[in-house]
């Protein structure tokens, strides 16, 4: 799978976030990393590791 990159506002964060981890559960092999746009956005990258690799939630 290769990245998918979604956009968000901070103020929808915790919604869209929780949504984003219901599709793309860590437990399933997902890696998802929250990464600051400016003062009102983000950009979640999303990318399905090996199974050797560790997923995590990072920001």
């Amino acid at each position: 799978m290769e990245e998918k990159i979604i956009e968000i506002s901070k103020i929808t964060h915790d919604e869209e976030l929780e949504k984003i981890l219901q599709k793309y559960p860590l437990e399933e092999g997902y890696d998802i990393t929250v990464v600051p746009i400016d003062a009102t956005r983000e950009k979640i990258i999303i990318k399905k590791v090996q199974k050797e690799e560790k997923a995590s939630l990072t920001k």
